[in-house]
Protein backbone atom coordinates (compact mmCIF):
# COMPACT_ATOMS: atom_id res chain seq x y z
CA UNK A 1 0.00 0.00 0.00
CA UNK A 2 2.50 2.63 0.74
CA UNK A 3 6.38 2.14 0.38
CA UNK A 4 7.23 3.87 4.36
CA UNK A 5 3.72 2.10 6.09
CA UNK A 6 4.49 -1.01 8.44
CA UNK A 7 2.28 -3.70 8.36
CA UNK A 8 -1.06 -3.46 10.03
CA UNK A 9 -0.47 -6.91 11.78
CA UNK A 10 -3.41 -6.90 14.46
CA UNK A 11 -6.56 -5.43 11.68
CA UNK A 12 -6.97 -2.80 13.86
CA UNK A 13 -8.73 -0.35 11.75
CA UNK A 14 -10.02 3.66 12.02
CA UNK A 15 -12.73 4.95 10.40
CA UNK A 16 -11.91 8.41 9.17
CA UNK A 17 -15.14 10.61 8.78
CA UNK A 18 -15.40 13.90 6.48
CA UNK A 19 -17.43 15.95 3.63
CA UNK A 20 -14.11 15.69 1.63
CA UNK A 21 -11.08 13.43 1.92
CA UNK A 22 -8.21 12.61 -0.03
CA UNK A 23 -7.79 13.41 -3.34
CA UNK A 24 -9.70 16.13 -3.34
CA UNK A 25 -7.05 18.99 -3.36
CA UNK A 26 -7.06 21.19 -0.41
CA UNK A 27 -5.16 22.14 2.32
CA UNK A 28 -6.59 19.79 4.85
CA UNK A 29 -6.21 16.71 2.70
CA UNK A 30 -2.30 17.31 2.14
CA UNK A 31 -1.98 17.26 5.74
CA UNK A 32 -3.71 14.44 5.89
CA UNK A 33 -2.51 12.43 3.72
CA UNK A 34 1.04 13.12 4.68
CA UNK A 35 0.10 11.66 7.96
CA UNK A 36 -1.89 8.67 6.96
CA UNK A 37 1.35 7.54 4.77
CA UNK A 38 3.21 6.66 7.65
CA UNK A 39 -0.16 4.73 9.37
CA UNK A 40 0.60 1.05 8.91
CA UNK A 41 -1.53 -0.72 6.09
CA UNK A 42 -5.29 -1.08 5.97
CA UNK A 43 -5.07 0.78 9.64
CA UNK A 44 -7.91 3.35 8.31
CA UNK A 45 -10.58 3.72 5.91
CA UNK A 46 -13.02 6.71 4.55
CA UNK A 47 -16.07 7.78 5.34
CA UNK A 48 -17.26 10.78 3.08
CA UNK A 49 -19.74 12.21 0.63
CA UNK A 50 -20.38 10.56 -2.90
CA UNK A 51 -20.29 14.00 -5.10
CA UNK A 52 -18.15 17.36 -5.01
CA UNK A 53 -20.56 20.36 -3.88
CA UNK A 54 -17.70 22.87 -4.84
CA UNK A 55 -16.79 23.36 -8.08
CA UNK A 56 -13.21 24.62 -7.21
CA UNK A 57 -12.24 21.32 -5.76
CA UNK A 58 -10.12 19.86 -8.04
CA UNK A 59 -8.93 16.07 -7.92
CA UNK A 60 -5.36 15.53 -6.87
CA UNK A 61 -4.02 11.99 -7.77
CA UNK A 62 -0.77 12.70 -5.80
CA UNK A 63 -3.00 12.76 -2.75
CA UNK A 64 -4.53 9.57 -3.55
CA UNK A 65 -3.50 6.77 -1.06
CA UNK A 66 -3.28 3.28 -2.94
CA UNK A 67 -5.25 0.40 -1.25
CA UNK A 68 -7.29 3.26 0.99
CA UNK A 69 -10.82 2.28 0.25
CA UNK A 70 -13.44 5.22 0.30
CA UNK A 71 -17.25 4.62 1.14
CA UNK A 72 -19.71 6.84 0.02
CA UNK A 73 -22.98 7.75 0.45
CA UNK A 74 -25.51 5.65 -1.47
CA UNK A 75 -25.24 7.24 -4.70
CA UNK A 76 -28.54 6.12 -6.20
CA UNK A 77 -30.61 7.72 -2.83
CA UNK A 78 -28.33 10.84 -2.88
CA UNK A 79 -27.06 11.61 -6.70
CA UNK A 80 -29.66 14.66 -6.79
CA UNK A 81 -28.44 16.53 -4.00
CA UNK A 82 -26.01 18.64 -5.51
CA UNK A 83 -28.73 20.05 -7.16
CA UNK A 84 -30.62 20.80 -3.87
CA UNK A 85 -27.96 21.90 -2.17
CA UNK A 86 -27.27 24.66 -4.69
CA UNK A 87 -30.90 25.93 -4.38
CA UNK A 88 -31.18 24.96 -0.16
CA UNK A 89 -28.14 24.15 2.14
CA UNK A 90 -30.20 23.69 4.81
CA UNK A 91 -31.17 19.86 3.21
CA UNK A 92 -27.58 18.91 4.50
CA UNK A 93 -29.26 18.33 7.57
CA UNK A 94 -31.08 15.18 5.65
CA UNK A 95 -27.76 13.62 5.03
CA UNK A 96 -27.13 12.43 9.13
CA UNK A 97 -29.13 9.36 8.44
CA UNK A 98 -27.52 8.31 5.63
CA UNK A 99 -24.27 8.92 6.90
CA UNK A 100 -25.06 7.10 10.28
CA UNK A 101 -26.28 4.16 8.11
CA UNK A 102 -23.43 4.15 5.88
CA UNK A 103 -21.19 4.09 8.71
CA UNK A 104 -22.95 1.41 10.66
CA UNK A 105 -22.31 -0.71 7.53
CA UNK A 106 -18.85 -0.02 7.55
CA UNK A 107 -18.63 -1.18 11.28
CA UNK A 108 -19.77 -4.00 10.75
CA UNK A 109 -17.14 -4.74 7.37
CA UNK A 110 -14.29 -3.78 8.94
CA UNK A 111 -12.78 -4.15 11.92
CA UNK A 112 -13.22 -0.54 13.10
CA UNK A 113 -12.04 0.55 16.22
CA UNK A 114 -11.74 3.99 16.15
CA UNK A 115 -13.53 6.83 15.13
CA UNK A 116 -11.78 9.66 13.93
CA UNK A 117 -14.15 12.91 12.43
CA UNK A 118 -12.65 16.07 10.35
CA UNK A 119 -14.98 18.74 10.54
CA UNK A 120 -13.49 19.88 7.17
CA UNK A 121 -15.49 22.82 5.11
CA UNK A 122 -18.85 22.43 6.09
CA UNK A 123 -19.49 19.70 7.89
CA UNK A 124 -21.45 19.68 10.50
CA UNK A 125 -24.05 17.21 9.28
CA UNK A 126 -20.22 14.57 9.33
CA UNK A 127 -19.63 15.47 12.88
CA UNK A 128 -23.73 15.30 14.11
CA UNK A 129 -23.43 11.51 12.30
CA UNK A 130 -20.01 10.69 13.84
CA UNK A 131 -22.05 11.53 17.40
CA UNK A 132 -24.76 9.15 16.81
CA UNK A 133 -22.46 6.40 15.35
CA UNK A 134 -20.52 6.76 18.83
CA UNK A 135 -23.58 6.76 20.91
CA UNK A 136 -25.00 3.43 19.06
CA UNK A 137 -22.00 1.38 19.16
CA UNK A 138 -19.77 2.75 21.58
CA UNK A 139 -16.71 2.96 19.57
CA UNK A 140 -14.64 5.83 20.82
CA UNK A 141 -14.54 8.92 19.33
CA UNK A 142 -12.05 11.65 18.18
CA UNK A 143 -12.26 14.79 17.17
CA UNK A 144 -9.51 16.76 14.57
CA UNK A 145 -10.66 20.23 14.25
CA UNK A 146 -8.42 22.61 11.81
CA UNK A 147 -9.94 25.89 12.73
CA UNK A 148 -12.97 26.71 14.78
CA UNK A 149 -16.10 25.07 14.93
CA UNK A 150 -18.56 26.96 16.38
CA UNK A 151 -17.52 30.54 15.54
CA UNK A 152 -20.15 32.28 18.01
CA UNK A 153 -22.05 33.78 15.18
CA UNK A 154 -26.19 33.85 15.45
CA UNK A 155 -27.24 34.82 12.36
CA UNK A 156 -29.82 31.59 11.60
CA UNK A 157 -30.83 28.65 13.33
CA UNK A 158 -28.04 27.08 12.14
CA UNK A 159 -25.39 28.90 13.88
CA UNK A 160 -27.29 28.18 16.69
CA UNK A 161 -27.51 24.48 16.45
CA UNK A 162 -23.42 24.61 15.96
CA UNK A 163 -22.93 25.22 19.21
CA UNK A 164 -25.25 22.44 20.63
CA UNK A 165 -23.33 20.05 17.93
CA UNK A 166 -19.67 21.08 19.39
CA UNK A 167 -20.73 20.48 23.04
CA UNK A 168 -22.39 17.23 22.76
CA UNK A 169 -19.60 16.30 20.18
CA UNK A 170 -16.83 17.24 22.76
CA UNK A 171 -18.44 15.74 25.60
CA UNK A 172 -18.87 12.33 23.85
CA UNK A 173 -14.77 12.51 22.31
CA UNK A 174 -11.91 10.53 23.74
CA UNK A 175 -9.81 12.84 22.02
CA UNK A 176 -9.64 16.30 20.40
CA UNK A 177 -6.80 17.21 18.42
CA UNK A 178 -5.88 20.85 17.34
CA UNK A 179 -3.09 22.30 14.84
CA UNK A 180 -2.45 25.09 17.24
CA UNK A 181 -2.00 26.53 20.57
CA UNK A 182 -4.17 29.44 20.52
CA UNK A 183 -7.05 26.73 20.00
CA UNK A 184 -5.70 24.53 22.43
CA UNK A 185 -6.52 27.49 24.74
CA UNK A 186 -10.05 28.22 23.04
CA UNK A 187 -10.99 25.04 23.85
CA UNK A 188 -9.73 24.71 27.07
CA UNK A 189 -11.15 28.00 28.37
CA UNK A 190 -14.45 27.12 26.89
CA UNK A 191 -15.21 23.71 27.61
CA UNK A 192 -12.20 22.84 30.89
CA UNK A 193 -10.73 20.26 28.12
CA UNK A 194 -7.55 19.69 27.41
CA UNK A 195 -6.95 19.63 23.85
CA UNK A 196 -3.76 17.66 22.07
CA UNK A 197 -1.81 19.95 20.07
CA UNK A 198 -0.81 18.15 17.07
CA UNK A 199 1.47 21.21 14.62
CA UNK A 200 0.61 21.08 11.18
CA UNK A 201 2.77 18.15 9.58
CA UNK A 202 5.94 18.79 6.79
CA UNK A 203 8.01 16.34 5.11
CA UNK A 204 11.57 17.60 5.34
CA UNK A 205 13.03 15.24 3.32
CA UNK A 206 10.82 16.65 0.44
CA UNK A 207 12.56 19.94 1.38
CA UNK A 208 16.42 18.20 1.69
CA UNK A 209 16.04 16.96 -1.99
CA UNK A 210 13.50 19.53 -3.82
CA UNK A 211 15.88 21.31 -5.53
CA UNK A 212 19.57 21.94 -5.94
CA UNK A 213 20.27 25.28 -3.80
CA UNK A 214 23.29 26.60 -2.07
CA UNK A 215 23.24 27.38 1.89
CA UNK A 216 22.69 31.07 2.26
CA UNK A 217 21.78 31.45 -1.69
CA UNK A 218 22.25 35.17 -2.20
CA UNK A 219 20.11 37.12 -5.52
CA UNK A 220 22.22 37.62 -8.59
CA UNK A 221 22.62 41.01 -8.94
CA UNK A 222 20.17 42.52 -11.70
CA UNK A 223 17.75 39.69 -11.01
CA UNK A 224 14.63 41.15 -9.55
CA UNK A 225 13.67 40.24 -6.19
CA UNK A 226 10.55 37.12 -5.52
CA UNK A 227 8.67 37.36 -3.21
CA UNK A 228 6.83 34.57 -2.92
CA UNK A 229 3.35 33.55 -1.90
CA UNK A 230 1.73 29.82 -1.68
CA UNK A 231 -1.48 28.54 -1.52
CA UNK A 232 -5.35 30.31 -1.45
CA UNK A 233 -6.04 33.52 -1.20
CA UNK A 234 -9.24 34.42 1.17
CA UNK A 235 -10.44 37.37 2.92
CA UNK A 236 -8.62 36.30 6.09
CA UNK A 237 -5.55 36.98 3.92
CA UNK A 238 -6.66 39.70 1.18
CA UNK A 239 -5.92 43.13 3.12
CA UNK A 240 -2.07 42.07 4.11
CA UNK A 241 -1.76 41.28 0.66
CA UNK A 242 -3.20 44.19 -0.60
CA UNK A 243 -0.39 45.84 1.81
CA UNK A 244 2.65 44.44 0.10
CA UNK A 245 0.88 44.93 -3.57
CA UNK A 246 1.58 48.47 -2.67
CA UNK A 247 4.94 48.24 -1.44
CA UNK A 248 6.02 46.54 -4.38
CA UNK A 249 4.51 48.75 -7.14
CA UNK A 250 6.94 51.06 -5.03
CA UNK A 251 10.13 49.17 -4.66
CA UNK A 252 12.49 49.31 -7.92
CA UNK A 253 13.23 45.64 -9.17
CA UNK A 254 10.78 43.61 -6.53
CA UNK A 255 8.19 41.27 -7.80
CA UNK A 256 5.61 39.29 -5.64
CA UNK A 257 4.71 35.80 -7.39
CA UNK A 258 1.57 34.62 -6.45
CA UNK A 259 1.05 30.54 -6.57
CA UNK A 260 -2.33 30.45 -5.89
CA UNK A 261 -5.63 28.17 -7.22
CA UNK A 262 -8.10 30.81 -7.29
CA UNK A 263 -8.40 32.83 -10.40
CA UNK A 264 -6.55 36.23 -12.03
CA UNK A 265 -10.05 37.65 -12.16
CA UNK A 266 -10.82 37.07 -8.23
CA UNK A 267 -7.43 38.18 -7.45
CA UNK A 268 -8.50 41.32 -9.64
CA UNK A 269 -11.81 41.87 -7.93
CA UNK A 270 -9.84 41.45 -4.87
CA UNK A 271 -7.82 44.15 -5.08
CA UNK A 272 -4.62 42.07 -5.95
CA UNK A 273 -2.77 43.15 -9.09
CA UNK A 274 -0.19 45.12 -10.07
CA UNK A 275 2.59 45.51 -13.12
CA UNK A 276 4.91 43.67 -10.31
CA UNK A 277 2.27 40.99 -9.66
CA UNK A 278 2.64 37.82 -11.13
CA UNK A 279 0.15 35.06 -11.63
CA UNK A 280 0.88 31.53 -12.19
CA UNK A 281 -2.10 29.93 -11.15
CA UNK A 282 -2.76 26.34 -9.60
CA UNK A 283 0.80 24.03 -9.24
CA UNK A 284 1.43 20.51 -8.26
CA UNK A 285 1.30 20.14 -4.28
CA UNK A 286 4.52 18.13 -5.32
CA UNK A 287 6.34 21.77 -7.11
CA UNK A 288 5.70 23.44 -3.80
CA UNK A 289 8.58 22.87 -2.47
CA UNK A 290 11.03 23.63 -5.09
CA UNK A 291 9.28 26.98 -5.82
CA UNK A 292 9.26 27.43 -2.13
CA UNK A 293 12.92 27.21 -1.89
CA UNK A 294 13.68 29.28 -5.39
CA UNK A 295 12.30 32.25 -3.88
CA UNK A 296 14.59 35.31 -2.12
CA UNK A 297 11.41 35.90 0.35
CA UNK A 298 8.08 33.96 1.54
CA UNK A 299 5.46 35.86 2.59
CA UNK A 300 2.92 34.65 5.21
CA UNK A 301 -0.01 37.27 5.76
CA UNK A 302 -3.20 37.53 7.70
CA UNK A 303 -5.98 40.10 7.24
CA UNK A 304 -6.13 42.70 9.62
CA UNK A 305 -10.03 43.27 8.58
CA UNK A 306 -11.68 39.65 7.71
CA UNK A 307 -14.34 41.67 5.84
CA UNK A 308 -14.74 42.46 2.47
CA UNK A 309 -14.90 46.72 2.03
CA UNK A 310 -17.94 46.84 -0.05
CA UNK A 311 -19.62 44.06 2.60
CA UNK A 312 -19.46 46.36 5.40
CA UNK A 313 -21.97 48.65 4.40
CA UNK A 314 -24.75 45.73 3.41
CA UNK A 315 -24.31 44.10 6.70
CA UNK A 316 -26.67 45.11 9.58
CA UNK A 317 -24.53 46.44 12.90
CA UNK A 318 -24.94 43.83 14.98
CA UNK A 319 -24.14 40.99 12.10
CA UNK A 320 -21.19 42.92 11.25
CA UNK A 321 -19.78 43.01 14.66
CA UNK A 322 -20.66 39.41 14.87
CA UNK A 323 -18.66 38.45 11.49
CA UNK A 324 -15.28 40.96 12.61
CA UNK A 325 -15.07 38.91 15.99
CA UNK A 326 -15.41 35.35 14.36
CA UNK A 327 -12.74 36.92 11.51
CA UNK A 328 -10.88 37.66 14.38
CA UNK A 329 -11.22 34.41 16.28
CA UNK A 330 -10.07 32.59 13.20
CA UNK A 331 -7.30 35.16 12.50
CA UNK A 332 -5.86 34.65 16.39
CA UNK A 333 -6.27 30.67 16.28
CA UNK A 334 -5.42 29.68 12.39
CA UNK A 335 -2.01 28.20 11.59
CA UNK A 336 -1.70 28.11 7.98
CA UNK A 337 -0.59 24.85 6.29
CA UNK A 338 2.06 26.87 4.38
CA UNK A 339 3.97 27.87 7.90
CA UNK A 340 5.88 24.36 8.29
CA UNK A 341 6.84 24.56 4.49
CA UNK A 342 8.07 27.69 4.69
CA UNK A 343 10.07 27.42 8.03
CA UNK A 344 11.52 23.84 6.18
CA UNK A 345 12.19 25.89 3.00
CA UNK A 346 15.60 27.52 4.07
CA UNK A 347 14.39 31.04 3.09
CA UNK A 348 13.59 33.95 4.50
CA UNK A 349 10.01 33.99 6.56
CA UNK A 350 8.14 37.82 6.43
CA UNK A 351 5.01 37.63 8.06
CA UNK A 352 2.54 40.51 7.79
CA UNK A 353 -0.47 39.70 9.76
CA UNK A 354 -1.85 41.51 13.45
CA UNK A 355 0.18 41.11 16.92
CA UNK A 356 -2.74 38.88 17.82
CA UNK A 357 -2.41 36.24 15.20
CA UNK A 358 -1.03 33.07 15.69
CA UNK A 359 1.40 33.35 12.95
CA UNK A 360 2.94 36.68 14.34
CA UNK A 361 3.09 35.09 17.60
CA UNK A 362 5.05 31.99 16.59
CA UNK A 363 7.46 34.11 14.16
CA UNK A 364 8.43 36.42 17.43
CA UNK A 365 8.42 33.42 19.67
CA UNK A 366 10.28 31.59 17.36
CA UNK A 367 12.86 34.25 15.94
CA UNK A 368 12.25 32.90 12.37
CA UNK A 369 10.53 35.35 10.64
CA UNK A 370 10.95 38.93 9.86
CA UNK A 371 6.99 39.87 11.61
CA UNK A 372 5.17 43.15 10.48
CA UNK A 373 1.94 43.49 12.73
CA UNK A 374 0.36 46.70 11.79
CA UNK A 375 -0.63 47.85 8.57
CA UNK A 376 1.50 50.28 8.01
CA UNK A 377 3.17 50.28 4.58
CA UNK A 378 6.38 51.98 5.35
CA UNK A 379 6.80 49.45 8.07
CA UNK A 380 6.04 46.80 5.48
CA UNK A 381 8.80 48.55 3.06
CA UNK A 382 11.24 48.66 5.82
CA UNK A 383 10.86 44.97 6.22
CA UNK A 384 11.55 44.19 2.27
CA UNK A 385 14.10 46.23 2.18
CA UNK A 386 15.76 44.58 5.51
CA UNK A 387 15.20 40.87 4.20
CA UNK A 388 16.74 42.58 0.73
CA UNK A 389 19.51 43.81 2.34
CA UNK A 390 20.77 42.40 5.44
CA UNK A 391 22.31 39.10 4.92
CA UNK A 392 23.64 38.04 8.08
CA UNK A 393 19.71 38.79 9.64
CA UNK A 394 18.07 36.39 7.19
CA UNK A 395 20.82 33.85 7.61
CA UNK A 396 19.52 33.90 11.45
CA UNK A 397 16.18 33.40 10.48
CA UNK A 398 16.39 30.85 8.45
CA UNK A 399 18.59 28.82 11.19
CA UNK A 400 15.91 29.41 13.84
CA UNK A 401 13.40 28.22 11.16
CA UNK A 402 15.17 25.26 10.77
CA UNK A 403 15.07 24.52 15.29
CA UNK A 404 11.58 25.59 14.91
CA UNK A 405 10.33 23.01 11.92
CA UNK A 406 11.60 19.78 14.01
CA UNK A 407 8.02 20.11 15.99
CA UNK A 408 6.29 19.79 12.72
CA UNK A 409 8.03 16.63 11.29
CA UNK A 410 5.65 14.02 9.99
CA UNK A 411 6.97 11.38 11.61
CA UNK A 412 6.86 12.55 14.88
CA UNK A 413 3.29 14.30 14.69
CA UNK A 414 1.85 10.83 12.73
CA UNK A 415 3.40 9.04 15.67
CA UNK A 416 1.96 11.34 18.11
CA UNK A 417 -2.06 10.70 16.50
CA UNK A 418 -1.18 6.61 15.99
CA UNK A 419 -0.59 6.52 19.61
CA UNK A 420 -3.90 8.02 20.74
CA UNK A 421 -5.77 6.52 18.03
CA UNK A 422 -4.72 3.09 19.89
CA UNK A 423 -2.67 1.92 16.30
CA UNK A 424 0.27 0.02 17.52
CA UNK A 425 2.86 -1.86 14.96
Amino acid sequence: MKSMAKENKKGYCVLYISDRVPPIFNAVNILIHRLLRHFPDDSYVFLSRSFKGNLEEKIDEALRLPGCYVYVLNSSLWRFFPRILNRQSTWKWFQVPAIFMQGMQVVRKKSVKHLLVVPNGFSENFLLATCWLHRITSIPMSIYFFDIFDRGQRCNWEDRVLSSIERMALRMASHVFVMSEPLQEHYREKYGIKPILLHHPVDLSSYNSACDIEKGKVKQSGNPLRIVFTGMVYEAQRDSIVNLVKVVEELPNVELHLYTPITEAKLYWMGITGDHVIFHGRVSHKEIPAIQQNADILFLPMAFNSVYPHMIKMIPPNKLREQIAAGKQVVKTASPSKLPEYLAAGRPILIHAPSYSYVAWYGKTHQCAEVVDIPDLQALRNAVLRLQNDKSYCDLLVTNARKAVDQHDVAKVSKILQQCLGITT
